[in-house]
C-alpha cells in the first residue's frame, strides 16, 4: 500500500511568520514540558502568535507533526517567559520531503518539520516533534552549519530506513 502524507502549513499561517520578518523579537514564551514545550509564543512589538504542534492522524492511521500558527492577544500566566529582545532577520519554514517503506508499505512524505528564526546572533528552531502529546523541541545554535544535527532523527519514531530525504527551505 502506499501512502502520501501532507503537514504543512496554510498559506495564511505562513504570512503570519512572514510579518515577524524585521521586527523584534521581545519575548518568547514557553509551555514547558521538560525537554519539550507544549506550545511556543513570540512576542514582538506589534503582535503575538501561538505556535503549537497539533498532530493528525493520516490515511495509515499514524500521528505526524502538523505546525498550528494563530495570532493571540494574551498569553497564560504559567507560560515561561524568555527575554529575547534581537531582531528576527529572517524566518524558514524548513520543509522535509522524506520517503520509505517496509516489506508491504512505502511512504511519501510533506512535513513541515521547523521553523528557523534567524535572530542577529543565533538561530532558533522550533521543531516539530514527532509525538502523539504534540511536543515541540526548542535549539538554539549559533553555527549555522551544525544544522543537519537539530534535524538528523526527525523520523526516528516512524523509521530507522529514510530512502529519501529533502530539506527545503520556504
Amino acid at each position: 500500500m502506499h501512502f502520501e502524507i501532507k503537514c504543512t502549513l496554510n498559506e495564511e499561517q505562513i504570512i503570519l511568520l512572514n510579518e515577524l520578518k524585521g521586527a523584534t523579537l521581545i519575548n518568547l514564551f514557553i509551555e514547558d514540558c521538560g525537554d519539550f514545550a507544549l506550545n511556543v509564543a513570540l512576542e514582538t512589538e506589534t503582535q503575538k502568535l501561538l505556535i503549537s504542534n497539533k498532530t493528525i492522524t493520516a490515511s495509515d492511521d499514524d500521528d505526524y507533526p502538523r505546525f498550528v500558527i494563530q495570532k493571540i492577544e494574551t498569553i497564560d500566566d504559567d507560560y515561561i517567559i524568555k527575554k529575547i529582545n534581537k531582531v528576527i532577520n529572517s524566518i524558514s519554514i524548513i520543509r522535509d520531503n522524506s520517503t520509505w517503506h517496509n516489506s508491504d508499505h512505502h511512504w511519501d512524505t510533506t512535513c513541515d518539520a521547523a521553523i528557523k528564526l534567524t535572530l542577529e546572533d543565533e538561530f532558533l528552531y522550533l521543531i516539530a516533534h514527532d509525538s502523539i502529546a504534540g511536543f515541540i523541541k526548542l535549539e538554539k545554535i549559533n553555527d549555522e552549519n551544525k544544522e543537519g544535527l537539530v534535524l538528523k532523527d526527525y523520523w526516528a519514531m516512524k523509521t530507522d530506513n529514510i530512502d529519501s530525504q529533502n530539506w527545503i527551505f520556504v
